[in-house]
């Protein structure tokens, strides 16, 4: 009789505190993402002004310019990270992603904004597959999505921080006068934004290589996969990744339009970019952190009770709570009673996106899961971030004033949100069976 590999029959797993330790710091590096990704939402109307942008174009630089690297890179990254050491990846991508914030404030044209936007997507491409991966080595099934939920915490974190203290500090900036330096030359006030949130990101990095790189809990024959083979199983296994794919494509473009949310309240109900940006961040962080939390409990709890299609009902659950919300804010009266919706509106968006990676990772094998996870999060992110800023762009120059920014993400949140739901309903059944094969030999 043949030998038994001990892998075939139990997973090892680092120890539990080493385990929540490193995924704190993969939680500060999310957050760090998410301030040099959301700041430019704060900076629109200087941006617009200095260098006579229409809302197209900042829709653009809100979209396509990021999504462009962040989605493709995410591919072979997420196939490297099956194969090579996950946190060096993460070092490199956190250096990247800070050298190219620091190159937006430098930027004195649409274009070299553009590519410098393109740079900050391609470092941060490095993060999401290859946490999806460390997640499923330090800790067991049973904690996975609680885990995932956690580190989608650190987004959270990251989207209400840009927005309180971006808010803030683009409000006391502006009033400096503009910063001369040498070989650089003369810098505005929110090209010194884009300088100092670049900073904190350098830090991370170094600390990233301290992180031990856990065992993987692949066999080792499988432990160097073909790119060729991940993409043979999700093509045989379509129903049951389309409906994770395409539903959570809906919800990143209903996210990434929320980007617009300060410029609406500033053109809709004169609010200040200190006060909306307050206001804002802190409904991010009242409601994205115990959403994405709690989604991960629910997930959890549904998985232990036999439903392997937790993930995915738990995202369905948080995208019906999401949509109303969303789509209804921008026709309110008064900014107070649009920010009352957006509580639930990010508590459902927070539900559905913090559980989303551990769906993906629920009908994944281990030795695909992180370049699986880079094909899942270039999907997302090339539908949703190309279809939704620039939408919003479009009606809004096409109808220009308060009204047409109010019916531009009206209806666009409403359309995404319709469809959203339909998909993630409709791959229920088949993301179910696939996700039984997959814990069953994950056991």
């Amino acid at each position: 009789m043949p030998p038994v590999n001990s892998l075939t029959m139990t997973r090892s797993y680092p120890p539990r505190w080493l385990a929540w330790c490193v995924l704190a710091l993969l939680a500060a590096a999310a957050l760090m993402s998410f301030v040099d990704r959301f700041i430019l939402s704060l900076l629109i109307t200087p941006i617009k002004d200095s260098l006579h942008l229409s809302d197209f174009q900042i829709g653009l630089l809100m979209g396509p310019a990021f999504a462009i690297c962040f989605a493709i890179f995410g591919v072979p990254i997420g196939w490297l990270a099956d194969r090579a050491n996950r946190r060096t990846i993460v070092a490199a991508g956190i250096a990247l992603w800070s050298v190219m914030t620091a190159w937006c404030g430098l930027a004195k044209s649409f274009g070299t904004l553009f590519v410098a936007r393109m740079g900050v997507g391609m470092g941060e491409a490095a993060l999401n597959p290859c946490v999806v991966s460390l997640v499923s080595d330090y800790f067991p099934p049973t904690v996975r999505a609680r885990a995932i939920g956690l580190y989608m915490t650190g987004a959270f974190l990251g989207a209400g921080s840009a927005y309180i203290v971006g808010g803030q500090a683009v409000a006391v900036i502006e009033s400096w006068p503009p910063l001369t330096l040498p070989i650089v030359g003369t810098l505005l006030s929110w090209q010194v934004a884009f300088l100092i949130v670049a900073a904190p990101a350098a830090v991370l990095a170094v600390l990233m290589i301290l992180v031990p790189e856990p065992r993987r809990n692949a066999e080792p024959s499988e432990s160097h996969p073909s790119p060729l083979n991940g993409l043979k199983h999700v093509a045989a296994n379509l129903p049951a990744y389309a409906g994770v794919f395409l539903g959570m494509s809906g919800t990143t473009a209903i996210s990434a339009s929320s980007f617009w949310s300060p410029a609406l309240f500033e053109r809709a109900w004169g609010w200040p970019v200190e006060r909306s940006g307050t206001v804002i961040g802190l409904i991010i962080l009242a409601t994205g952190i115990p959403g994405a939390n709690i989604g991960g409990w629910i997930a959890d709890r549904l998985t232990r009770n036999g439903r392997a299609d937790g993930p995915l009902i738990t995202c369905l659950i948080g995208s019906i709570a999401m949509a109303p919300g969303f789509s209804l804010y921008p026709l309110m009266p008064s900014g107070e009673a649009a920010a009352a919706l957006l509580c639930v509106a990010f508590f459902g968006l927070a539900v559905a996106t913090g559980v989303s990676p551990a769906a993906v990772g629920a009908v994944s094998p281990a030795r695909f899961k992180a370049g699986i996870a880079g094909l899942f999060f270039m999907t997302i992110n090339l539908l949703g971030l190309f279809l939704g800023p620039p939408t919003v762009g479009l009606i809004a120059d096409a109808l220009p004033g308060a009204d047409g920014l109010r019916l531009a993400l009206s209806s666009t949140f409403a359309v995404f949100g319709i469809a959203t739901i339909a998909v993630l309903w409709w791959g229920l059944r088949p993301f179910r069976r696939m996700a039984e094969s997959v814990a069953e030999a994950d056991r």
